[in-house]
């Protein structure tokens, strides 16, 4: 059985699941998954999980994120991108060439810092359990609550006409077609996002990620190694890792920082636990059988 984290570089035109599809064949495992879905317009770095390595997930979802941007000015979607229907006339529009460059580079700084941001109503997020994207394309009203997202830098701005490039340092959960729809909105001449590449993740580069057709089993990296530069480590003896092992939380002496600490004995990863830092107890939150 395979396991770890794999790095995909993403083409145009296919959904994250046609890529945890063709993981799944290429490598003949059942349990694959992917830490964070890229639209089938945006291309770039996907993190896909195999077997054990789908069980760290969660922590490289939580990861900041860089993008680069191609937002086109003057047109709105129902989408907030190009792949959705047109709009072409909405209230408060304004005309491009009355639009300078430096109101275009003032109304992106804007957005830097932590903001309120609504994601798409053509997004992923459940709504009594259904996509909102289910919803929206039934005709159904959508109403998805703003949510608290933080634009650590907006950088590298190009301008050309009505088409904008830039790149944006971003929290986890940043929708970048929203920040394209809300720079239009401010600028009040409507904008969608024309073309989108995730380039960063955390401390993983677009560099090292491959093509599903390049890829092999020697691109997997360990989950071990993956999880031990995210989490808190900590060492546990061989009575330690026992009691992990059955479930059991353990009592420690040593002082770690951090919700969450990767335990592991004789470099092998044993558990996730939660850390109660006042009593000093690791309880297990996932348990790593050989």
């Amino acid at each position: 059985m395979i396991d770890g984290i794999l790095l995909i570089n993403k083409g145009k035109g296919r959904t994250s699941h046609d890529l945890v599809s063709a993981v799944r064949k290429k490598f003949s495992q059942k349990r694959v998954g992917h830490a964070g879905t890229l639209d089938p317009i945006a291309t770039g770095l996907l993190i896909m999980g195999i077997n054990k390595g789908t069980r760290i997930l969660e922590y490289l979802v939580g990861l900041d994120k860089t993008y680069e941007v191609e937002a086109m000015l003057g047109k709105k979607s129902d989408t907030y991108d190009l792949e959705g229907q047109i709009v072409t006339e909405w209230e408060g529009k304004r005309e491009l060439n009355k639009i300078s460059e430096q109101e275009i580079i003032d109304a992106l700084n804007s957005f830097r810092g932590t903001i309120k941001q609504r994601p798409p109503n053509y997004s992923a997020i459940k709504i009594s359990g259904i996509p909102a994207y289910k919803l929206a394309r039934k005709g159904e009203e959508v109403a998805i609550a703003f949510r608290e997202v933080t634009i650590r830098d907006i950088y590298d701005i190009k301008i050309n006409q009505e088409i904008v490039r830039f790149k944006a340092d971003v929290s986890s959960g940043t929708y970048i077609r929203s920040l394209v729809f809300d720079l239009g909105e401010k600028l009040g001449c409507g904008a969608l996002m024309s073309n989108l590449n995730r380039s960063v993740v955390g401390a993983y580069n677009l560099a090292r990620g491959k093509s599903i057709d390049e890829v092999d089993e020697k691109d997997i990296m360990s989950t071990s190694d993956v999880i031990r530069d995210i989490l808190p480590n900590y060492n546990c003896s061989s009575e330690e890792e026992e009691l992990l092992k059955h479930g059991l939380k353990i009592q420690i002496a040593e002082e770690l920082e951090g919700k969450d600490i990767a335990v592991f004995y004789n470099d092998r990863l044993i558990a996730l636990c939660s850390f109660d830092y006042e009593q000093k107890i690791l309880k297990p939150r996932k348990v790593f059988l050989d």
